[in-house]
């Protein structure tokens, strides 16, 4: 029997969602930014398709939009898996801090 261990409910959405990687190179530290869809999210994590494998344990700097402030928040989560699925990878990303759900319009879930 297969039993779901999340602790909140997760909004499915598909929104773009712009995230960055810092990777060492040999001249020192590069950010570079990728972009994804969202497949859903919840205050403790969300699930992205990207064309981009990531590894488990890396740390992702995200761009959430946010419908209250009508601007892009920035959160910091942690790769917990990522797999192949049609071409691109779907990944799983844990929030280092859980975004607030005191109000149902924490996170814009419009697509754009």
């Amino acid at each position: 029997m297969i039993t779901d261990s999340r602790s909140s409910n997760r909004k499915l959405i598909k929104r773009t969602v712009c995230f960055e990687l810092s990777v060492r190179e040999s001249g020192g530290q590069k950010n570079i930014l990728y972009d994804g869809c969202c497949v859903d999210i919840s205050p403790q994590g969300i699930c992205l398709i990207t064309d981009y494998y990531f590894k488990k344990g890396e740390v992702l700097k995200l761009l959430i939009p946010a419908i209250e402030v009508n601007a892009t928040t920035p959160v910091f989560a942690e790769v917990v898996w990522s797999k192949l699925e049609n071409g691109n990878y779907r990944t799983g990303l844990r929030f280092l801090t859980p975004l607030l759900d005191e109000h149902p319009n924490t996170y814009n879930t419009k697509p754009l």
